[in-house]
């Protein structure tokens, strides 16, 4: 086990900075799951980062993009007239 400044380096350590970077890097749970080789649901558990905080981003990412979308009721209304 190696210490630097006070924090303690263990050999778990690398997948857990894979998995932060992955999700700070907004790339899919799911995705970043496969690549460490194990299923989405044992990665949520392991990694309590990947659920809370990729699902608020999922929700504001596609706010962000439903904000940028023509209204689809008004779309359809433009053709009854």
């Amino acid at each position: 086990m190696l210490d630097l400044e006070s924090r303690r380096l263990v050999p778990y350590s690398f997948r857990h900075s894979y998995s932060l970077r992955g999700h700070q890097r907004n790339i899919d749970p799911g995705a970043v799951a496969q690549s460490m080789g194990h299923s989405l649901e044992v990665h949520l558990r392991s990694y309590p980062w990947a659920s809370a905080r990729s699902t608020a981003d999922a929700f504001e990412r596609a706010l962000a993009i439903s904000q940028r979308l023509p209204d689809p009721l008004a779309i359809s209304d433009e053709g009854k007239s």
